[in-house]
């Protein structure tokens, strides 16, 4: 979910602080929320992503990594990585199908599943947004999100002290009750 204003007149309203003005505002540093910085980053747009977790989640919520998301992280050389610290399976059953799927017949280097807990993506996902420079703030809680004629404020606490941050766009990549999506009025 993106929101975007239609206008580019005068910032109004907007802080003055040059640390606080990005072209886009990434609420939520789950997987992909750091998937779309990294993205961002390689295109060189000045990005933030502001997560309200000061730890990475230690519980896996998901468990694997399909064939099609390692040919698209070998894209980006980063397949490797996350092949090191899975494990691979070759077959797997669709829903409810007593016959297994060799997935091996697809044609691609990528022919598995690959078992991961989804803190192990995340480590390697944040790995990957801080070597390309991307501002990640834990322990940061998003409580507003204001539309403007010419962007976005996205308002919050760090810890105890306040943030606001000015930007082009603002993602809402946090979750299933995500502030960003109601802010916008978008229902789930």
């Amino acid at each position: 979910m993106v929101m975007r204003s239609q206008s580019t007149s005068k910032r109004e309203g907007w802080c003055e602080s040059v640390s606080d003005d990005f072209d886009v505002v990434v609420v939520g540093g789950g997987p992909t929320g750091l998937w779309l910085a990294a993205e961002l980053a390689l295109a060189k747009v000045r990005v933030v992503v502001v997560e309200r977790r000061v730890e990475r989640v230690a519980q896996s919520r998901g468990l694997a990594v399909q064939g099609r998301t390692l040919e698209v992280l070998a894209l980006r050389g980063l397949a490797d990585r996350f092949i090191a610290r899975g494990r691979r399976i070759p077959s797997g059953h669709f829903g409810c199908l007593g016959t297994p799927l060799d997935l091996t017949v697809f044609g691609s280097r990528f022919g598995c599943t690959l078992l991961l807990p989804q803190a192990v993506t995340e480590t390697l996902l944040e790995q990957r947004v801080l070597e390309l420079g991307v501002d990640l703030r834990r322990g940061h809680l998003v409580e507003k999100v204001q539309l403007m004629s010419d962007g976005v404020i996205v308002d919050g606490h760090g810890g105890e002290a306040p943030f606001r941050f000015n930007a082009r766009y603002v993602v809402g990549t946090d979750g299933a009750r995500s502030l960003t999506r109601r802010d916008a009025g978008i229902d789930f």
